[in-house]
């Protein structure tokens, strides 16, 4: 006799009696129901406790439903007789806690979960304690997704916020703007809803299920190197907690990145590193025997050749030397075939270190300096930050001129003037000084070039 009950909505048992011994004749037995059943399967009774059943020879089993009323408190128990096993199996809704006392049941997988089986043996009992889950405080909002893009410009500052949420309950929802902002659109599920405020904040009516939710809105521009993003994010303004917190700021072309600030997870300015470096290699080439540059000269053309690829930075430090050495007289006593080697060699370097130098002044100096901006995805016009959940650690910000890099050429005329102490180097040596070497002349230097 194996019973199986149902804890939904509605508690029900199911009755299922199946005869062990071999077939061929009937069999008559008196079966008990839990305390309280009421049975609702058609030409069954209840009499004294027990119902009746009668099986016929060529019968396999023959079951029944009935009801339970919800109680606190099931207890399960087998009579004093081996008459019959009474396996019992619990399938209970999720709306429901169960705890076991007594015998403890084992558990067997039934339709993708495990279900409590007991196998007790006549006399033994089980208690099956019921209650409703405890509810827990907390919001009817979750915000999934939140993604912020800041386009700071010179005379107005515009903001984007979009939110993606789930809520399981209609109502309003306020979403707090900085202070002086004037909303440009509002949509709700990809259509424009009315603006309605209340203060600083626009209050946007929900629905329950997931949606999302945009809004755009501008403010006055701050003349101000030091960009901070608007603090939308922050559970202040938000009525609930914001996951997978996504901060975009897009800089315009006339502002140049020199520091960034926020959350771990976003952009960092690498060129200080580089700076750093660049200023120990400026003190070392300052320092070498025979150098063309003074150390102020060697930090200002080392500033200039960061825009360029390392090798070819090293090319102009070789090319500057090779002509500060080609000055001196350990040059001049060279063996023709080298000297002309030599020449041809520095001829090469000059015309790359001069297309190096235009580019370095178109890209440097006339266009957007490289700052090797890196992390998250990040460029100089493109920073990127992202926080688990809201409120981040740290707003994220950036530093820039609001007028962008300067475009004289301050640094370069600083360079050019250390040039013209060492150009004269060019022609030690050569027919402009009236001063050639003894077994090189012009006509060879052509021919070995050529």
């Amino acid at each position: 006799m194996e019973w199986q009950i149902e804890l939904g909505l509605v508690w029900r048992v199911q009755t299922t009696v199946s005869p062990l011994s071999p077939g061929g004749r009937a069999v008559v037995v008196k079966t008990p129901v839990f305390s309280g059943e009421k049975v609702v399967s058609a030409g069954r009774s209840i009499e004294g406790g027990a119902i009746e059943i009668r099986l016929a020879p060529d019968a396999e089993s023959v079951s029944w439903e009935g009801e339970l009323s919800p109680a606190v408190e099931l207890t399960l128990a087998t009579g004093e007789t081996d008459d019959w096993t009474e396996p019992w199996r619990l399938v209970a809704s999720p709306v429901w806690n169960i705890s076991f006392t007594g015998l403890n049941p084992t558990f067997v997988v039934r339709e993708e979960q495990l279900v409590p089986l007991w196998h007790p043996w006549p006399g033994e009992t089980a208690t099956i304690t019921v209650s409703r889950p405890m509810a827990v405080e907390g919001s009817t909002v979750t915000i999934d997704s939140a993604d912020y893009v800041l386009k700071p410009e010179r005379r107005q500052r515009t903001s984007t916020l979009t939110l993606s949420l789930r809520t399981s309950l209609g109502e309003d929802f306020a979403i707090g703007l900085p202070t002086g902002a004037e909303i440009i659109s509002l949509t709700h599920v990809d259509r424009n809803i009315f603006i309605r405020k209340e203060g600083d904040a626009v209050v946007v009516p929900l629905r329950p299920g997931a949606q999302t939710i945009k809004v755009d809105w501008r403010r006055p521009g701050e003349d101000k190197g030091w960009t901070r993003a608007d603090p939308v994010t922050l559970p202040v303004t938000l009525p609930v907690e914001s996951a997978n917190v996504r901060t975009l700021i897009r800089p315009t072309n006339d502002r140049w990145l020199i520091l960034t600030d926020g959350p771990l997870r976003g952009p960092a300015v690498r060129f200080w590193g580089v700076f750093a470096f660049i200023l120990i290699a400026a003190f070392v080439l300052s320092r070498e025997p025979g150098t063309p540059l003074r150390p102020m000269e060697w930090l200002l053309l080392s500033l200039g050749l960061t825009q360029i690829p390392v090798y070819l930075s090293l090319m102009v430090v070789a090319w500057l030397f090779l002509i500060r050495w080609r000055g001196s007289l350990g040059f001049q006593k060279l063996r023709p075939g080298y000297y002309n080697l030599c020449e041809g060699v520095l001829i090469f370097l000059t015309l790359i270190s001069l297309g190096i130098f235009i580019g370095i002044a178109s890209s440097g100096l006339l266009g957007d300096p490289e700052m090797y901006v890196a992390g998250n995805g990040s460029t100089s016009s493109y920073l990127q930050w992202f926080t688990a959940r809201s409120p981040p650690v740290r707003q994220p910000n950036f530093l820039s001129p609001v007028n962008g890099p300067s475009r004289s050429g301050g640094s370069a005329s600083r360079c050019c003037s250390g040039l013209s102490g060492w150009l004269p180097h060019w022609f030690v040596g050569s027919a402009v000084d009236g001063k050639i070497p003894p077994r090189a002349d012009i006509s060879s230097l052509f021919r070995s070039v050529r």
